[in-house]
């Protein structure tokens, strides 16, 4: 029979301290086959005759697909009184257990224990060294029967003692034990087949971790049913001054919808990462992407996002690129003349700067399709303070936006014809080529 073998308690009937099996006694376990049922037999002494040693270490382990039955037991006495050799005895020399002893018997807790599969030595860790487990070989509802049989249970009316039995919420008697474990996975699958989020599921439920791989697989798919659907994509390009806010506000503006924001930062892999967010926030926008790729991604067609591992569907509504120049400023006038339409007709151009006061930001628009809802002068810190509940004081809001008067001014230069990026951008005058009223390039030939 594998498993922990008792040890000799010949003069003490509790433990000095409770005990764990060390890494030698779990590698030595761990050599016998895996198992989804156990087994466990401990006397009273090993756990101070606290059965919430026991029980508390099974419970939490509920979480992880865990459940249990058992009771707490009194022996016959019988082999006691027939061993050789000393006997348990009290502090008084009075023997503890058999014929003549205080008790009936040896005190001891059998349980039944079903997990996932594991390693003998993975399982014992749980239980102090002196436990002797088994794996569950025959049928689990014969070893049920005789963890909770009532002949030897201990009873507080009798003993004093509340000796359960005991079980995990969910565990049914009549079988294997209710796999509370796989309903409450398919349960979860259910709601993100349905729209959930897996991340936002396995933090308010962390046992979900557990199964992130059915999560995710179930988010792919719901993402791809709805990455087949047209959407309504508006597209925000922001642009201004470095230190004016336009990225913490771009965040602050998306957490004001309720939206869960992706930040899209690198430019190598920019959808490795995403889950599905509805607000994009392009950063730092520097001319790296493919015009072709900014058109197609904010494009109201579904659209398939290339990443590594597996591709991910479009199911934004909102994207918000940041910039210190127009978009036009990134690129030649032979990359971005044909573009220019397109771009014009789908992305809101605007130009955001900040107030003396190191605070209120301002937009101004530029070109493109007026944005749904009017952007207002804004009080960052009031942003702030309506995100998280503590609005920060002071003028730069501790730090988050950069007071204009902390930079030099820099004086307007004279673009020379063959400077291909004006130092001031601020302006669509300032563009390397020009534009009319509606941002709209005016041949020079």
């Amino acid at each position: 029979m594998a498993g922990i073998s008792e040890q000799d308690g010949e003069s003490l009937s509790l433990v000095r301290e409770i005990r764990y099996p060390d890494d030698e006694k779990k590698k030595k376990l761990n050599r016998h086959k895996r198992s989804r049922a156990w087994m466990v037999t401990i006397a009273s002494k090993y756990v101070c005759g606290d059965w919430s040693v026991i029980l508390d270490e099974l419970n939490d382990m509920t979480a992880y697909g865990w459940s249990y039955m058992g009771q707490a037991e009194e022996g016959t006495g019988k082999r006691m009184a027939s061993n050789k050799g000393k006997r348990p005895v009290d502090d008084d020399g009075n023997f503890l257990y058999g014929r003549g002893g205080k008790y009936r018997g040896m005190r001891h807790g059998h349980f039944i224990v079903y997990t996932p599969r594991m390693r003998m030595g993975t399982f014992a860790d749980h239980f102090p060294t002196q436990a002797h487990i088994d794996p569950v070989e025959r049928t689990p509802k014969v070893v049920e029967r005789y963890v909770t049989k009532y002949d030897t249970r201990l009873t507080m009316q009798d003993d004093g003692v509340d000796g359960g039995p005991w079980e995990s919420e969910g565990f049914d008697p009549a079988g294997q034990g209710k796999r509370t474990d796989l309903k409450t996975r398919d349960d979860a699958v259910k709601k993100v087949l349905a729209g959930a989020i897996p991340d936002m599921l396995m933090r308010d439920d962390p046992k979900l971790i557990a199964y992130d791989r059915y999560l995710d697989r179930a988010y792919e798919i719901a993402m791809k049913e709805k990455g087949r659907k047209m959407r309504d994509v508006h597209t925000l390009y922001v642009y201004g001054e470095t230190g004016v806010g336009k990225s913490l506000w771009a965040w602050l503006y998306g957490k004001r919808h309720n939206a869960d924001v992706y930040r899209l930062t690198d430019y190598a892999h920019p959808w490795d990462n995403y889950r599905g967010e509805s607000v994009v926030i392009v950063e730092d926008f520097d001319g790296r992407m493919r015009l072709d790729d900014v058109l197609r991604w904010t494009d109201r067609y579904p659209v398939e996002l290339t990443a590594r591992y597996a591709n991910k569907h479009a199911l934004y509504t909102t994207v918000i690129f940041t910039s210190n120049r127009p978009m036009s400023g990134w690129y030649g006038y032979d990359e971005f003349e044909p573009k220019q339409g397109p771009i014009n007709r789908r992305v809101s151009t605007v130009c955001a700067s900040l107030g003396s006061d190191g605070d209120t930001i301002s937009f101004r628009h530029v070109a493109g399709p007026e944005w749904p809802e009017t952007l207002a002068d804004e009080s960052l810190r009031a942003m702030i303070g309506e995100s998280t509940g503590v609005t920060p004081s002071g003028a730069d809001g501790h730090g988050y936006v950069e007071k204009p008067e902390t930079a030099p001014a820099k004086a307007p230069q004279p673009v020379a014809d063959d400077e291909a990026y004006p130092v001031d951008m601020s302006s669509p005058t300032a563009l390397p080529f020009v534009v009319g009223a509606d941002g709209i390039p005016i041949d020079l030939e």
